[in-house]
């Protein structure tokens, strides 16, 4: 039987706290300088598709689909994005860093 390795066990705490006080998890984060230097240079469209792939709880809104605009040669964050902002706010940190969690901790 292989247990889980330390990354593993920093992942499944920080999930938990994305689904239920994601403070804690935050200020855990805010201790990987990396990590805080990387978010200066972070698009708002990453940040969403961070908590597209991560978040995977109960949300207030329904996301739609993501669809290249017509006008757009770069990805853009979508509208549910936008109208969600403050609660994208509250967890897109975090699940940055679960997304990339293999380039903060060993």
């Amino acid at each position: 039987m292989s247990s889980a390795t330390f990354r593993e066990k920093i992942k499944a705490a920080l999930i938990h706290s994305l689904h239920n006080d994601p403070s804690y998890g935050l200020s855990f984060i805010e201790n990987f300088t990396s990590f805080q230097d990387a978010l200066l240079t972070t698009e708002a469209w990453e940040k969403e598709l961070a908590i597209r792939e991560v978040y995977k709880g109960k949300m207030p809104f329904v996301w739609g689909y993501c669809e290249a605009l017509d006008d757009h040669a770069d990805p853009v964050e979508s509208d549910e994005y936008d109208k969600n902002i403050d609660w994208c706010e509250e967890i897109e940190e975090l699940c940055l860093f679960i997304k990339d969690i293999e380039n903060y901790i060993e």
